[in-house]
């Protein structure tokens, strides 16, 4: 019996054909997303895009979230984009080991920069709020025109004593001493 063995200048060529007439069909190419469109949409996608709240997603909602979906994915691929020009050091189109490590200590450094500067406006902002309050409590000392609210601004509610009838803030109750019933 006479055994049959490949010939091997015809792996070549089948492997040519191969490539050239049967990947192109082959599915594994298609595009994780345009697999996913057959799916219905998760429960948290129907809850927020369900605006007449009839549990599906009519032609009007699903063409919203699919222009949301789109706009994000447009969004995350500039943002890839931006650091891959950003890090990558060598531009080669990836991102090595050394260029990873180097980003995560530029992203960290400017995640703390952009957490500082929001904590100085903040700061700021207190700063100018209880300045300007200072303010108009010394212009209406000035011109006689206090409250009671205004002599309080803790924000202590007034309480009337049991003795007297006379008026307390929270910190005249706390200076006063308990009195035995």
């Amino acid at each position: 019996m006479k055994t049959h063995t490949p010939n091997p200048r015809f792996q070549p060529c089948a492997a040519a054909l191969f490539t050239c007439l049967l990947l192109p069909a082959w599915p594994v190419g298609a595009r994780a997303q345009d697999k996913l469109a057959d799916k219905p949409p998760a429960p948290s996608v129907v809850r927020r895009y369900d605006k007449n709240k009839d549990g599906l997603l009519d032609e009007q909602e699903a063409a919203k979230w699919k222009a949301d979906l789109a706009a994000k994915r447009e969004q995350y691929a500039k943002e890839r984009a931006e650091l891959l020009e950003k890090y990558d050091a060598d531009k080669d189109g990836k991102i090595s080991d050394a260029e990873k490590a180097a980003a995560k200590l530029g992203m960290g450094r400017d995640r703390t920069e952009r957490d500082s500067l929001k904590a100085r406006e903040k700061d700021t902002k207190l700063k100018t709020e209880k300045d300007q309050l200072e303010r108009e409590l010394a212009d209406k000392a000035a011109s006689g025109k206090t409250s009671e609210a205004d002599k309080n601004p803790a924000g202590a509610p007034a309480k009337e004593s049991g003795m007297m009838g006379e008026t307390m803030t929270g910190e005249t109750m706390a200076a006063e001493p308990m009195m035995a019933e």
